[in-house]
């Protein structure tokens, strides 16, 4: 997949995390009000996004699990490094927010409010960042000049022979997991 695919895809997901903390949002907003009723459609509205609330989850994870991540190929660590403190951090909001819901009851929606809102800030500023590493991703990567795609597999070209073996040499061989000989096939 092309890197331009993997962050259409990346920004697709992310306004659908959107779309997931602005409902979190408006149904913390019923929760607030004094009538019974909106309080039942509060915890209906809330309970009904187990799947929105799922991909908030895999979100957090899915960079751990990726063989061939964005931001493992083209961020360095320091990059990647608040990232993975807000994923974890997400995750743990998200968890508690999820143990209020399963007790959240229609006379007691208040208890929500809390780990409700801290959920949709956290998630809505990771995503700035998120969006903001992968426009830096998507402009340092392959830049077009005269027709020509000039990467980072050009510059090594132009590089001396002695300067290539010398790299080659000292990179440990990795074979992928996948690649790897299988003794019962």
């Amino acid at each position: 997949m092309a890197l331009r695919d993997r962050i259409a895809y990346l920004r697709k997901e992310h306004r659908e995390l959107l779309q997931v903390a602005d409902k979190i949002g408006s149904a913390l907003a019923l929760g607030s009000k004094a009538d019974f009723s909106d309080h039942q459609r509060c915890l209906q509205d809330l309970r009904a996004l187990g799947h929105g609330l799922a991909g908030i989850e895999e979100h957090c994870h899915a960079e751990e699990r990726a063989v061939e991540s964005i931001y493992h190929l083209y961020a360095d660590r320091k990059q990647r490094r608040p990232i993975e403190q807000e994923h974890a951090e997400i995750a743990r909001v998200l968890a508690d927010f999820r143990e209020e819901l399963r007790f959240a009851t229609a006379d007691r929606t208040q208890a929500l409010e809390g780990p409700g809102i801290s959920l949709v800030g956290r998630l809505r500023s990771h995503i700035v960042r998120d969006q903001r590493l992968l426009r830096e991703i998507g402009k340092s990567q392959p830049t077009r000049t005269a027709g020509h795609t000039r990467t980072r597999t050009a510059e090594r070209r132009r590089a001396p022979k002695t300067q290539r073996r010398n790299a080659s040499c000292n990179k440990p061989s990795m074979i992928p997991y996948n690649m790897e000989p299988h003794p019962e096939l």
